[in-house]
């Protein structure tokens, strides 16, 4: 019965030792939470850098993007505006001769709807001072 009674005494003292609660110290608990608040604070920190870094990189890329569509736009609305400005040449010399100097300055500084608008006009025009009435032909 003595080896009986032992062997309980030896199981209740492990079962014991893993059951029970080490005791925290005030000290111990406001390291831990110091150091959860400084773990927190460094995380949060490095998430924002790591936030800030992305979102650069993000609107890098956007801008440029971005830029590349607008010079592409910005071409094609040359590349009208240069087609519309030859087009109205053409058909200005066609139908009336030699084009003054002051109408060819003018048809080279215009916007695509401007030129567009002279190019329409010229095409039924019975005399170029119905297109340009401000020029002598």
């Amino acid at each position: 019965m003595a080896a009986l009674e032992q062997g309980f005494h030896q199981d209740l003292s492990v079962l014991e030792g893993e059951t029970s609660m080490r005791y925290v110290s005030s000290i111990e608990r406001f390291a831990m939470k110091k150091g959860r608040e400084e773990g927190r604070a460094e995380g949060r920190e490095e998430g924002r850098a790591e936030g800030r870094e992305e979102g650069r990189a993000e609107g890098r890329e956007e801008g440029r993007a971005e830029g590349r569509e607008e010079g592409r736009a910005e071409g094609r609305e040359e590349g009208r505006a240069e087609t519309f400005a030859e087009l109205l040449r053409i058909t200005l010399n066609q139908r009336f001769g030699t084009i003054p100097p002051a109408v060819l300055q003018k048809i080279e500084a215009a916007t695509l709807p401007q030129l567009n608008a002279w190019f329409e006009a010229a095409l039924t025009a019975e005399h170029p001072g119905t297109v340009f009435p401000e020029d002598t032909w």
